[in-house]
């Protein structure tokens, strides 16, 4: 009778069964956005059941990640397949989101804004807006939790048209966007008319950081991290050490290790394979699958 490696490894040891079950990666699962705005085709449900099978299991979206039109009472609305989702090239769009309290991305660590969102000839790469039932001042979006979200690398963030939407304005945005030195009096967020409510809890204590609040959302889980790198102002916000010479290589996102673009933790754009190098674009010897470049 013959057996696999991890079946002699299952009868000798079930604790390490079990532990290699646990550590074993899941693979990217990348999947492709959209480019419509508040547009769609056919019914509320037909739009809702488009976005299921579209983004379940997804983790890599190429593209842009739009949630919108959610906003039928008749329909249970449930975005639990978007809890994976950990990198979007372009922009994220959240528009009509008004039979939900509470929209989760947990996962979500770095959008790229490699396509923005054009408002009035502002760039933007994060828009929630228009989330209110029935244009109500009582009743939709509460909460939106991006617990994991460290960097947006292009573009701005807006807000307008949340009536009941809490905690978003104790974020620190001018860090998540990299607007940590800017020069230009450009602000990192545009809050719009109703961009979110003033009657909402306090953060928890545990999310109190250097005497400021933050936090997604009301349970500790939900703090937001408070990043402060200690980078040289040369360094535009990632630095593996403090100085002119720890800057990060810039096809780094969220932070590295090293100077050059094989020390970071996540690229900006796409990964070699072979050398684990940040690279712009793939070279014609691969082909890319999620952020990766995978040579033929």
């Amino acid at each position: 009778m013959e057996y696999t490696i991890f079946t002699l490894i299952c009868l000798l040891s079930v604790v390490t069964c079990l532990n290699l079950k646990e550590t074993v990666p899941h693979s990217d699962l990348e999947c492709h956005g959209t480019s419509v705005g508040l547009g769609y085709s056919g019914s509320r449900q037909n739009h809702y059941n488009n976005l299921k099978k579209r983004y379940m299991g997804c983790t890599v979206v190429h593209g842009n990640l739009e949630i919108t039109n959610l906003d039928d009472p008749n329909i249970d609305y449930d975005l639990s397949f978007l809890s994976d989702i950990r990198y979007v090239s372009g922009y994220v769009f959240i528009g009509l989101v008004s039979e939900l309290d509470t929209l989760e991305l947990k996962s979500l660590e770095v959008i790229r804004g490699n396509r923005t969102y054009a408002i009035h000839g502002e760039a933007y790469s994060l828009v929630v807006s228009l989330t209110s039932r029935y244009h109500s001042p009582h009743l939709g979006l509460q909460q939106l939790h991006l617990p994991a979200l460290k960097e947006i690398v292009e573009g701005r963030v807006m807000f307008i048209g949340n009536p009941v939407l809490c905690f978003i304005n104790t974020i620190p945005w001018y860090k998540i966007t990299r607007l940590f030195n800017s020069t230009d009096n450009h602000n990192p967020v545009y809050y719009g008319e109703r961009a979110y409510s003033t009657n909402c809890d306090d953060c928890p204590q545990e999310c109190s950081f250097n005497g400021a609040s933050r936090c997604w959302g009301p349970r500790p889980q939900l703090c937001s991290k408070d990043i402060d790198y200690g980078c040289h102002s040369t360094c535009n916000g990632r630095c593996y050490k403090g100085g002119e010479d720890g800057c990060c290589h810039k096809l780094c996102s969220v932070g590295c290790t090293g100077p050059t673009a094989s020390d970071c933790y996540v690229c900006r754009d796409f990964k070699m394979e072979e050398s684990g190098e940040c690279v712009t674009h793939c070279p014609d010897s691969t082909y890319t699958k999620s952020q990766k470049c995978i040579l033929f």
